[in-house]
């Protein structure tokens, strides 16, 4: 899996494959990924995003802003 991430505190669960980035409140989380090699990356923007790279799995809260290319290269 393709992703970048940017928050103020980041962390990572090797063993669940889980990484936590969380925003403090005045700067937001931020994700962007590849569902597929060569698609464009999609962007979220949340107070929290749970992202697992392995299945991209996500699970967002306080949502700001969202960008899906689903389909599109």
């Amino acid at each position: 899996s393709n992703f970048e991430a940017t928050a103020e505190r980041v962390s990572y669960n090797e063993r669940s494959d889980l990484l936590v980035m969380e925003g403090d409140g005045r700067q937001d989380a931020n994700l962007w990924f590849q569902q597929k090699p060569g698609a464009q990356r999609d962007h979220l923007v949340a107070g929290k995003i749970l992202y697992r790279p392995g299945d991209q799995w996500t699970q967002i809260e306080k949502v700001r802003n969202a960008t899906f290319n689903q389909g599109q290269r």
